[in-house]
């Protein structure tokens, strides 16, 4: 895996952190109110990857992947809080302070539905242009060849902190009613062999735990 040729500048990890937290949730609004709730986000809670699931000295990172960058600029609302019931969410990072990752998992009412329509939306993206207050930054969206079924799609997010390349691999799947977004960024960009086993990781861990009642 190709690394910067100088040291990696904290600001740089900063920015990735917070441009994560703009790129790689594809949800907006409010989750569905209802009694079902609690017992849906006890569930996903049980589901979403913990230390105990990363490589050793991996940490929590205080990022929060709740905030709609490319959903915005994508158009349609991928993911939305349209038939959303409840979501949980986590972000970490290598002791190097990179990659980062950053995981979202969601559970609907209508998951199939809403999972094509998030991948028809975000197909449909090629350049989207976000801001994080003063800071601009002009994303290039492109599907990822990944190995995975017809209820897995993957996209690469390329773009510049800093002059710096960072690149977003995102790994959206849906498992029963539940939809798993995976991303990992990295400098210049992820590789498979970065992203492969912490998406696994996610998937395994889902599939072994109670699924969410919806």
């Amino acid at each position: 895996m190709l690394r910067p040729t100088r040291p990696i500048d904290t600001r740089l990890v900063g920015g990735v952190a917070v441009l994560g937290s703009l790129l790689l949730s594809l949800s907006l609004g409010t989750p569905a109110l209802g009694a079902s709730v609690a017992a849906n986000q006890a569930a996903l809670q049980a589901q979403i990857l913990t230390l105990a699931n990363l490589p050793q000295a991996w940490t929590i990172t205080s990022g929060s992947a709740n905030g709609g960058g490319v959903a915005a600029g994508c158009g349609g609302r991928p993911f939305g809080a349209s038939h959303r019931i409840a979501e949980a969410e986590a972000s970490f990072e290598d002791p190097a302070d990179l990659p980062q990752l950053f995981e979202q998992i969601a559970v609907y009412s209508s998951t199939s539905t809403v999972f094509q329509h998030g991948v028809r939306a975000i197909d449909r993206c090629h350049t989207v242009s976000i801001e994080d207050g003063a800071t601009k930054v002009k994303v290039h969206v492109a599907k990822l060849t990944y190995p995975g079924g017809k209820k897995t799609a993957a996209y690469s997010l390329r773009f510049k902190v800093q002059s710096q390349k960072v690149g977003i691999d995102l790994i959206i799947e849906q498992i029963g009613n539940e939809i798993v977004q995976v991303s990992v960024a990295d400098v210049p960009s992820p590789a498979l062999s970065e992203v492969k086993p912490l998406e696994s990781a996610a998937i395994n861990k889902i599939e072994r735990s109670p699924p969410a009642p919806g």
